[in-house]
C-alpha cells in the first residue's frame, strides 16, 4: 500500500516539467508538445528536472570513474615500465654472463632479484586493482547515495496519464493514475495497440496535492496512427455483448458493435441495408439489389402516435464515432488492451484495470418504417464506410440480424425510439488543434444577427473560409470578432506573445472598407451594396449572375491560419405569377399586387394554317350556324377564361417594379393555343350533343336538356332536316359533280343508334384551372449560416389540371346481349306505346302523357395538383417547407331511373325514381411521403330518390313552372373503404420457385 505523503509542503513547489527521449521513426512536436508515433511503440519518459539533476550525476560519476581509471591506468604503467626495465635488464645479464663478461654469482644473483622484483610488483598491481575497485565503489555508492536522494525529494509526485477527447485535458489534483507508482521519476512508456488511430493520451508528473497543468512543457501529447486501418469485424449484439442469433420482432434495439484496428478516434459511416433474396454472383460483387435502411430521427418518441410530420430527419448513413468500450466479450481478433477505471479510492495503489476494446457501439432501433421499406422480413446487415480503409468501404453481408413481423423475441438495450443520425466524435485526431497560441472560433455580426464563421469542431481546418451576406443601399455594420484568442501562449519560435496585434490582417487597400475600426481580436466596418439601376436589375434576373462586393481577411495564429473571403449580395427579389380560369377570390396561392394586368380569353379561334384547324373551323360554321347559334350558346361549351400574366422585382425595401417583358406576351399566346387545343376537342366531344340536337332535343343556356313532348321532338327534328337539305342543295350546286357526295355529307344506312338519344358514349372534360407562380431572391442558409444561396418560393395549384366523366349508355349496350335484349327491346315498346298514348292525347287536346327511362355507367377521373403555400428550394439547403399532394380521383357508379309525366284536363301528375351506386378510388403522391404511392379505396355509396306529384293545375299557372328545390337524400355506405402505400423505386426480386425441381 502507498504511503500518503503530506502535501501541504508541495503547495509552492515549482512545477514539474516531462521529458521525452524519443527512437528512430517517432517525432516529437516541441512546439506544441506531441509525440507522434507510427504504430504502438514504447520510449522513455523522465521527469525533466529529476533528469537535469540525475544528469549532473550521471556527469560527475562520469568524471570520477574517468579520474579513478586514469589513476588507475598510470599506477600499472608505472609497473609495467617497471616490469619492463627489469626484464631488459635481465636479459643483458644473461647475454652477458655468456659472453664470460659476468659471473655465474652475479647472474644468479641478478636472477633471483627479478624474481623478488616479479612478486613485488603483482602485489603492488593486486593493490592498485583493489584501491581502484574501492574507488570506483565508493564512486558508485556515491552515485547511488546521491541518486536516492534527488529521487528522495520527488516522492510525492503523480503522474496523470489519461485518454483525451477535443482539446486539452482539463484537470484536478485527483487526475492522477494510480497504476503509476508514487514517487515515479522515470518509465518507459507503451503506447497500446487498441489506441492506435489518431487519438491522443496526455501523460504528466505533477507534486501531489497540485493541479496539474494540462499542457507542455509540463506534460505531452501522444498518439499512434496506425499503419493498417481496418474494420475487422461486425456483431449485433445486446446489452451484455453476447451475440445475438435468434429473430427479433421490429420495436426492437440493439447494439450494433463494428471492431475496427487503427480507427481510434476517427467517425465511420454504417449503411444498413436489407439481404433481399436474390441468387448472388460472388465474384461479381451484386449487392445493389438490396434495400436501404433509412435512419430516421423522430420529434415524437412515440411509436403508436408518430404521424409524417414527426419524422425529423432521414439519412442513408448512420455517422458513428470509434473510441474504446469496456467489454465482458469479444471477438478474438478485437484490438484490447487494459485501462484503469475510477474505483472511488485513488490512495490505496490498487488500481482498478479493465479491458477496453477499440470499436464503435451504437444503438439501432429497429424501426417500424422500416417494414415498409424492406417488407415484413428483414435480414440487416451493415456496410462501413471509411477513406482509410482498403477500397474506402467494408460489405459485412455476414454480420445479420433478422426480423420479422411475427416474431415474438424483443431485445431492448436502450429507450430510444428512434435512431440519431449524425453523433461525431469527441476525440481529436489533429495536433494543429493543441496548439495554445490560437483561436476556436471566429463570429460575425450583421447588426443584430449571428453569423457562425469558423467552428473547430465542425469547419474544414484547411481551408479558406466564406461569409456571404445580403445587402441593401443602408450601410449596415460588419462586426467580425475571435472570442477565445489567447496570444499570450504564443510557442511560435519561442518568443512569448509574438502574434499579440498581429492576428488579424487585411488582404485588402484600407480605403476599399468604410468606418474601419480594428484590435488584435476583432475587426468591424460598414457594408452596403449600390442600389442598381432597372437594366442592371434585369441582367440579374437569374440571381447567380449578380456580381457581389468583395472584401478579404486573414486571421494568423499558431493554431490555425485562415484566409476568409467576404461576398456581399444584393438584396434582390423577383416575382413571377400567373393565373388562368380562375377569379380574383380563387387567388389562393399568389398575392397581386396593383401592376398585375387581367385580360380575358373567350376561346375564340383564330384562322390559322393547318388544314385540321381549318377543316373544323369550316365544319364548325356549316354544321351548327343556323341550329347551335339559334338553340345552344357557344358559351354553353367553350367557357371563359381569366388569364393574367406578370412580373416584377424589387430591391431592399423599395416598391415593387413592374417587368415588361416580351417573354410575358410569347406566355399569352402559348396559353391561347393551348386553349384553342381545349376547345377543339371540347368541340369534338360536344358533337353528342348536336347528334340529340338532330334527334330533336333541346338545351338551355347552361346546356341542360329541356324536357320535349314526342310532338315537340318530332317538330324539332323536321325543322333541322329542312334546313339541312337547304344546306346540302346549296353544296351540291357549289361543288362539283361527283359520283357519290362527299364523304361528310354520307348517310349511314345501318346506323343502330336508338332514334332517342344519341351515341351510347359520351364525354365531357372539364376546362383546366391553375393558379401559382414563384418569387426567388437571395436568402441566407439555414443549414450554413455563413452562406448564401438562392431560394425559389413555389405557389402552384391546379384544380384540376385536366378532367373526363365519359358516361355509357347500358341500355344501348344491353340491346345487343342475348335475351337481355329483349327485355331491353320490349321495355323500348312498352315506353313507346305509352309515349303514343301521349301523342294521342296531345292530338286531343286532352292532355299529355311521357315516359322515359335510363341506366347509364358513368365514370369521372382528374388530375389535381396542389400545392400549399411556402414550399422553397434553397440552392444550399436544398427543399424546405410547404407541402405537394398529386391527386387522381377516380369514380366509377352506376345511375338508373324512370319516370311518367301526365297531364289530364285540369289534373297533372309526376312520378319518378332514380339511384345510383358509386365506388371512388383516389391514388395521389404527397410530398412528406416521398417515397409512397397511395392508392386509396374510399368505398361505395348509394343514393334513393322518389318523387310523386299529383295536383289540380291553376289557371295562372306557368305552363313550364320549375319544380321546387328538393334536398337530395344523403347516401348510404355500402362498402367501406381501404388504403395501400406503395413503395416507390423499390424492385422485388424473389427465389425461383421451382429451383428444387429436377
Amino acid at each position: 500500500m502507498e504511503n500518503t505523503p503530506k502535501t501541504s509542503e508541495n503547495k509552492d513547489k515549482a512545477p514539474l516539467h516531462i521529458y521525452i527521449e524519443t527512437n528512430a521513426g517517432q517525432i516529437f512536436h516541441k512546439d506544441i508538445g506531441w509525440l507522434e508515433l507510427k504504430k504502438a511503440e514504447s520510449f522513455n519518459v523522465y521527469i525533466k528536472e529529476y533528469k537535469d539533476r540525475k544528469d549532473v550525476l550521471d556527469q560527475k560519476k562520469e568524471k570520477d570513474l574517468n579520474a579513478a581509471k586514469k589513476n588507475h591506468a598510470k599506477k600499472i604503467s608505472d609497473i609495467e615500465k617497471e616490469k619492463k626495465e627489469s626484464d631488459d635488464f635481465i636479459l643483458k645479464n644473461y647475454n652477458d654472463y655468456y659472453a664470460g663478461k659476468v659471473k655465474a654469482e652475479t647472474y644468479d644473483a641478478n636472477v633471483k632479484k627479478r624474481e623478488e622484483g616479479i612478486a613485488a610488483r603483482e602485489k603492488r598491481r593486486k593493490k592498485i586493482d583493489n584501491d581502484n575497485s574501492e574507488a570506483v565503489k565508493n564512486i558508485n555508492k556515491k552515485y547511488d547515495d546521491d541518486l536516492a536522494a534527488i529521487k528522495a525529494d520527488y516522492n510525492s509526485v503523480r503522474w496523470v496519464q489519461q485518454l483525451i477527447g477535443d482539446r486539452r485535458p482539463e484537470l484536478t489534483a485527483e487526475s492522477f493514475n494510480e497504476s503509476v507508482t508514487m514517487g515515479t521519476t522515470a518509465m518507459k512508456f507503451t503506447f497500446d495497440e487498441f489506441l492506435e488511430g489518431g487519438g491522443a493520451v496526455y501523460l504528466e508528473p505533477f507534486w501531489s496535492g497540485t493541479k496539474p497543468k494540462g499542457k507542455y512543457p509540463h506534460g505531452v501529447i501522444i498518439n499512434a496512427k496506425g499503419e493498417s486501418p481496418d474494420v475487422l469485424l461486425a456483431q449485433w449484439e445486446d446489452a451484455d455483448n453476447n451475440l445475438i442469433t435468434k429473430t427479433l420482432k421490429f420495436g426492437s434495439s440493439v447494439y450494433l458493435n463494428v471492431y475496427t484496428s487503427a480507427l481510434y478516434g476517427n467517425n465511420i459511416k454504417v449503411q444498413l441495408k436489407d439481404k433481399d433474396k436474390v441468387i448472388r454472383l460472388i465474384t461479381l460483387g451484386l449487392t445493389n439489389a438490396d434495400d436501404d435502411l433509412y435512419a430516421v430521427e423522430y420529434l415524437n418518441n412515440n411509436v403508436e402516435d408518430r404521424t409524417n410530420e414527426d419524422i425529423s430527419k432521414k439519412g442513408t448513413y448512420f455517422e458513428r464515432a470509434v473510441s474504446v468500450h469496456e467489454a465482458k466479450n469479444a471477438p478474438s481478433i478485437a484490438k484490447k488492451g487494459l485501462l484503469v477505471q475510477e474505483d472511488g479510492n485513488k490512495y490505496d495503489g490498487i488500481p482498478a484495470t479493465k479491458i477496453n476494446i477499440q470499436k464503435s457501439q451504437f444503438v439501432v432501433f429497429i424501426d417500424p418504417l422500416w417494414q415498409t421499406m424492406g417488407g415484413e422480413s428483414l435480414e440487416i446487415y451493415p456496410v462501413v464506410y471509411h477513406n482509410k480503409i482498403p477500397g474506402g468501404e467494408k460489405v459485412l453481408q455476414q454480420c445479420i440480424l433478422k426480423i420479422d413481423k411475427n416474431a415474438t423475441d424483443e431485445i431492448k438495450v436502450d429507450s430510444s425510439n428512434s435512431n440519431q443520425v449524425v453523433v461525431l466524435s469527441q476525440v481529436e485526431t489533429n495536433i494543429q488543434h493543441f496548439n495554445p497560441c490560437g483561436y476556436d472560433t471566429i463570429t460575425a455580426f450583421l447588426d443584430i444577427t449571428e453569423y457562425p464563421v469558423f467552428t473547430r469542431k465542425t469547419s474544414k481546418i484547411e481551408s479558406e473560409l466564406l461569409l456571404e451576406i445580403i445587402a441593401n443601399d443602408k450601410e449596415k455594420n460588419l462586426y467580425i470578432y475571435l472570442p477565445d484568442l489567447n496570444t499570450k501562449e504564443c510557442t511560435y519560435n519561442n518568443v512569448m506573445e509574438y502574434h499579440t496585434g498581429k492576428v488579424i490582417t487585411l488582404k485588402d487597400p484600407e480605403s476599399h472598407y468604410k468606418k474601419l475600426k480594428k484590435t488584435n481580436d476583432d475587426i468591424s466596418f460598414d457594408v452596403s451594396y449600390p442600389k442598381p439601376s432597372a437594366q442592371l436589375a434585369m441582367d440579374y434576373a437569374w440571381l447567380p449572375s449578380a456580381k457581389p462586393i468583395n472584401y478579404g481577411l486573414q486571421f494568423t495564429s499558431c493554431r490555425f491560419q485562415h484566409p476568409l473571403a467576404i461576398k456581399v449580395y444584393p438584396e434582390l427579389e423577383y416575382t413571377f405569377n400567373a393565373h388562368l380560369g380562375v377569379d380574383e377570390s380563387e387567388y389562393l396561392y399568389v398575392t397581386q399586387t396593383k401592376n398585375y394586368k387581367k385580360r380575358d380569353y373567350k376561346g375564340k379561334k383564330k384562322d390559322g394554317t393547318r388544314a385540321a384547324k381549318k377543316d373544323h373551323n369550316k365544319r364548325i360554321k356549316e354544321n351548327f350556324k343556323d341550329d347551335v347559334d339559334n338553340q345552344v350558346k357557344k358559351d354553353n361549351f367553350r367557357e371563359k377564361y381569366k388569364v393574367s400574366i406578370a412580373s416584377e422585382y424589387k430591391f431592399g425595401e423599395g416598391d415593387p417594379t413592374t417587368i415588361e417583358l416580351t417573354t410575358l406576351k410569347t406566355l399569352q399566346d402559348i396559353i391561347e393555343n393551348v386553349m384553342y387545343i381545349y376547345d377543339t376537342i371540347d368541340s369534338y366531344l360536344q358533337g353528342d350533343q348536336m347528334k340529340q340536337i338532330e334527334e330533336g332535343e333541346k338545351f338551355d343556356e347552361n346546356g341542360n336538356k329541356i324536357p320535349q313532348t314526342p310532338a315537340q321532338k318530332a317538330r324539332n327534328k323536321a325543322e333541322y332536316l329542312a334546313k339541312q337539305e337547304q344546306r346540302q342543295d346549296k353544296k351540291k350546286k357549289s361543288m362539283p359533280q361527283t359520283k357519290e357526295p362527299p364523304p361528310d355529307l354520307k348517310k349511314d344506312k345501318k346506323d343502330k343508334r336508338p332514334k332517342g338519344g344519341g351515341f351510347p358514349v359520351r364525354l365531357e372534360v372539364t376546362a383546366p384551372k391553375f393558379t401559382g407562380g414563384v418569387t426567388w431572391s437571395y436568402k441566407q442558409s439555414q443549414k450554413q449560416p455563413n452562406l448564401v444561396g438562392v431560394n425559389y418560393q413555389f405557389k402552384f395549384g391546379a384544380l384540376p389540371l385536366v378532367g373526363v366523366t365519359g358516361r355509357l349508355d347500358l341500355l344501348f349496350v344491353a340491346q345487343f346481349i342475348p335475351y337481355i335484349g329483349q327485355v331491353v327491346k320490349g321495355l323500348d315498346k312498352a315506353v313507346a306505346a305509352v309515349n303514343k298514348v301521349g301523342d294521342v292525347l296531345s292530338f286531343l287536346k286532352l292532355g299529355t302523357l311521357e315516359a322515359e327511362y335510363y341506366f347509364d355507367l358513368v365514370a369521372t377521373t382528374q388530375l389535381d395538383i396542389d400545392v400549399i403555400k411556402g414550399m422553397s428550394y434553397h440552392t444550399v439547403d436544398g427543399f424546405t417547407g410547404g407541402h405537394l399532394q398529386i391527386e387522381s380521383p377516380l369514380s366509377i357508379g352506376l345511375e338508373a331511373g324512370g319516370s311518367i309525366k301526365a297531364k289530364f284536363l285540369d289534373v297533372k301528375g309526376e312520378a319518378s325514381i332514380s339511384a345510383s351506386a358509386t365506388a371512388k378510388f383516389k391514388i395521389y403522391y404527397v410530398s412528406d411521403k416521398k417515397d409512397f404511392l397511395t392508392f386509396e379505396f374510399e368505398g361505395v355509396e348509394g343514393i334513393v330518390k322518389t318523387k310523386f306529384i299529383l295536383k289540380e293545375e291553376k289557371e295562372d299557372e306557368e305552363e313550364n313552372e320549375p319544380d321546387q328545390a328538393e334536398k337530395d337524400p344523403e347516401p348510404v355506405p355500402i362498402l367501406s373503404g381501404f388504403k395501400i402505400e406503395i413503395p416507390l423505386f423499390k424492385m422485388q426480386i424473389v427465389e425461383n420457385p421451382h429451383k428444387d425441381e429436377k
